[in-house]
């Protein structure tokens, strides 16, 4: 049987171990190599990015906790990335990437044209880093982008990269899962992803569990959900300061989302003035502004959140006919 992954987990790796990766790299019989949290040798990480660069098989490369750790490795991968042409996914999870390697890396990712899935989590970036990444999510009628985009615990971030985020995902022709967990954003920054949200017609998954938001900007997405149609399925709220009513609300409205008796129930858990509201013609709408209170009444129940389940990092070989 021809091996197609290769996976190594938080051991340091021996020639032998070494020379293995690399063989089956460059006889192109590994579609997945995963080396997570490995101690390997500057040397060696080199010569196993070269093959990364000339294989025509790979299509999940893992390599995180630590393993890209300074320029010189940085450097090694993005020169490895720029020749590759096959590799859907790409995990850089807790990788310390610093400008201005950090900037190269991302740009060699911008000119590959295969990339579907990439995970930057705790990966220390800085504004300007972001402002590139946002480069792999080219607007409607563009070049294929990311399908998803994990940037959870970067808390080096501004709002003002945020929020360039938001406008990136606004318009991106294809990006389906977001993952922004345990990042600082606050009320602002959820209520600028709420209009993202609300302009893309591909967004599904949205994470923002640990994200510092209140129930300010959770009744701007129950109304979104609430009022326009969305893509959205699955948004994460949990560990934030948000009663378990509204989250109550935002569960019923996203596993019903077409559901018009559900969508009723809340409607009628409105204000009057605000269901009056809702059943005026858009134009008189816009003459109004009228408040988002919080729902009075209404069920009642403990905290809940929908889990992240996307499946798509888990699907992408399948996509891919393994």
């Amino acid at each position: 049987m021809v091996p197609v992954c290769v996976q190594f987990c938080e051991d340091p790796l021996s020639p032998v171990e070494v020379r293995s990766v690399v063989q089956s790299l460059d006889e192109d019989r590994v579609q997945l190599v995963s080396l997570r949290g490995c101690r390997v040798s500057d040397q060696d990480f080199g010569r196993i990015c070269e093959s990364v660069g000339r294989s025509r098989s790979l299509l999940q490369l893992h390599l995180s906790l630590g393993l890209v750790s300074g320029p010189d490795r940085t450097r090694d991968l993005a020169r490895a990335l720029l020749r590759n042409r096959g590799l859907n996914t790409l995990f850089l999870h807790g990788n310390a990437l610093e400008d201005p390697d950090a900037l190269v890396l991302v740009r060699s990712l911008a000119l590959h044209p295969a990339l579907l899935s990439l995970d930057l989590g705790d990966c220390s970036l800085s504004d300007q880093t972001l402002e590139q990444v946002c480069g792999l999510l080219p607007p409607d009628g563009a070049r294929p982008g990311l399908k998803e985009l994990t940037l959870s615990s970067n808390p080096a971030v501004s709002a003002r990269g945020w929020t360039r985020l938001c406008v990136a995902v606004a318009h991106s022709s294809q990006l389906r899962v977001l993952r922004l967990d345990y990042n600082a954003l606050g009320d602002r920054v959820a209520e600028m992803l709420a209009v993202a949200v609300a302009s893309s017609r591909t967004l599904e998954t949205l994470d923002l569990e640990g994200t510092g938001l209140t129930n300010t900007s959770a009744q701007v997405f129950r109304d979104l959900l609430l009022f326009f149609p969305t893509s959205l399925k699955v948004l994460v709220l949990a560990e934030n300061r948000i009663s378990p009513e509204i989250q109550t609300e935002i569960q019923y409205l996203l596993s019903e989302n077409d559901d018009e008796p559900i969508r009723e129930r809340c409607l009628q858990q409105q204000p009057i003035r605000e269901r009056r509201l809702h059943q005026q013609p858009i134009r008189e709408r816009r003459r109004q502004q009228p408040p988002v209170p919080a729902p009075r009444g209404g069920r009642r129940g403990g905290a809940h959140t929908v889990l992240l389940t996307s499946g798509l990092g888990d699907s992408l070989l399948d996509e891919t006919e393994m």
